[in-house]
């Protein structure tokens, strides 16, 4: 079975009800409304085996986001990404996200304190 690793998709907004991580799943590694990076597996039905998957959104500037409190917030394209030269997966999992504040927003334990700027 061919397989490749594929980058520059922003297929934002297409199918996301399916409900597929190719289609819904995001990482809070790449900034927002970047293009995501993923392997694809060939077969008679291809899928998408695991990547890192951008938040993408048909908004002008950013992305709308779902918080834990249930609130949805606008995130800026331009929100602090950190260090994105750091590898993922991360071997330090648990700890503070070098992604900067974005990076934080997708961590449940890395014991920073987090506000969306506004």
């Amino acid at each position: 079975t061919p397989s490749l690793i594929y980058t520059g998709d922003t297929a934002r907004g297409y199918r996301a009800w399916e409900g597929k991580v190719f289609f819904a799943g995001v990482t809070t590694i790449l900034p927002p409304n970047q293009a995501s990076c993923f392997l694809f597996i060939g077969s008679s039905e291809p899928h998408w085996e695991g990547g890192i998957f951008s938040a993408g959104s048909l908004h002008t500037g950013g992305v709308q986001a779902g918080m834990a409190d249930g609130s949805v917030r606008f995130i800026s394209d331009n929100i602090d990404t950190g260090n994105l030269a750091v590898p993922a997966p991360l071997a330090t999992a648990g700890g503070p996200s070098p992604y900067g504040v974005w990076g934080a927003l997708g961590s449940k334990s890395g014991g920073e304190p987090v506000s969306v700027p506004d």
